[in-house]
């Protein structure tokens, strides 16, 4: 059985559009309705960034990760490509050349396994060269080690930003809380200081009505009270 560790995230109109944080591509367009990404014949898609290359050094540093997965969703016939890169230097860990059907309902997924035994440092990432035109869909990093169960707690206050905080909390349900791979391992805590949001708690979200104790004072509230109602083993603040 395979655990989701770290999914590709393409870009999303509402949220970010600087292409370059996601991924570089020659001559390859990103499709922002059906959100995929375009590479035509003969060129090539690097994740290589800021938001999809896959941190080795913090995964060996902070957790007890011994294998490693790549699962990719790819429609067309191309190379795809995993390198490894520490201190300048890159270097190929696995590349298989990779065919599917162009009719969408024939789309396959694939996993790929990466021996990860003798890294520790640097980070890993995906590229694509197409021999066709391709379509790429996405594309994950999973684990077939032993999970221990853990949830995170997110905590973000009102303090004066009505509308965003809305927003944040609309973002979050959709993207974490509502999502299967993520069901039970996220809690979203709004401390509603002087009662500035009228927002139902349920489905993994706490709204707690405070005092308008500014925004320090709000934090402090939901670290308290992420203490006395979960167990989570980490939490983190957030701004809107």
């Amino acid at each position: 059985m395979y655990f989701l560790l770290q999914k590709v995230i393409l870009p999303n109109i509402d949220l970010c559009t600087e292409e370059q944080l996601y991924f570089r591509t020659q001559g390859g367009k990103y499709n922002y309705t059906s959100r995929n990404l375009l590479v035509p014949r003969h060129k090539v898609a690097y994740f290589d960034t800021f938001f999809n290359a896959f941190s080795i050094k913090k995964w060996k540093k902070y957790t007890t990760l011994t294998s490693l997965f790549l699962r990719v969703n790819i429609i067309g016939r191309g190379t795809i490509t995993v390198r490894h890169k520490e201190n300048g230097v890159i270097r190929v860990l696995k590349q298989i050349d990779f065919k599917s059907s162009c009719n969408i309902s024939d789309e396959i997924e694939i996993e790929i396994e990466i021996d990860i035994s003798k890294i520790n440092f640097g980070y890993i990432y995906v590229e694509w060269q197409s021999d066709e035109d391709s379509v790429l869909n996405g594309f994950e990093f999973l684990t077939k080690d032993h999970v221990s169960k853990s949830s995170m707690a997110l905590v973000i206050t009102t303090y004066n930003r009505k509308e965003a905080v809305t927003k944040t909390i609309n973002r979050i349900n959709k993207t974490l809380l509502t999502q299967s791979e993520f069901k039970d391992r996220f809690k979203l805590i709004v401390v509603n200081n002087g009662e500035a949001i009228n927002h139902p708690s349920g489905n993994g979200i706490i709204v707690i009505n405070n005092e308008n104790l500014g925004a320090s004072g709000g934090v402090k509230r939901g670290f308290i009270d992420s203490a006395i109602i979960n167990d989570d083993k980490q939490l983190r603040n957030m701004d809107e």
